[in-house]
């Protein structure tokens, strides 16, 4: 078995670990988890414990997971800043 620690901020560990943001903000102030304040933000540590390559490959998986659900968000918020600007030509158009 393999050991490895990581530090997630509050939002990547809600989701590795299924526990509420609420939750996981009323551990760090009772002190139930490891945690630090680094940046304007709380990092979390979270030891997981490897029993095979299969574990590191899913484990890298969820990781990737995150950062494309991320990447999801940006993109659809400049989607959306797209749509306003494609709005405020078309009404500046309109008016000439």
């Amino acid at each position: 078995m393999n050991n490895q620690t990581k530090w997630y901020d509050i939002n990547e560990y809600s989701r590795i670990t299924g526990k509420s943001i609420s939750t996981i903000r009323r551990h760090i102030k009772n002190e139930k988890i490891n945690s630090v304040f680094e940046d304007g933000k709380y990092l979390i540590e979270h030891e997981v414990v490897l029993e095979s390559q299969n574990d590191e490959e899913l484990i890298k998986l969820k990781e990737e997971n995150i950062k494309l659900k991320k990447i999801i968000e940006e993109l659809n918020e400049l989607k959306t800043l797209v749509m306003v600007y494609e709005d405020m030509i078309g009404n500046q158009n309109a008016n000439i």
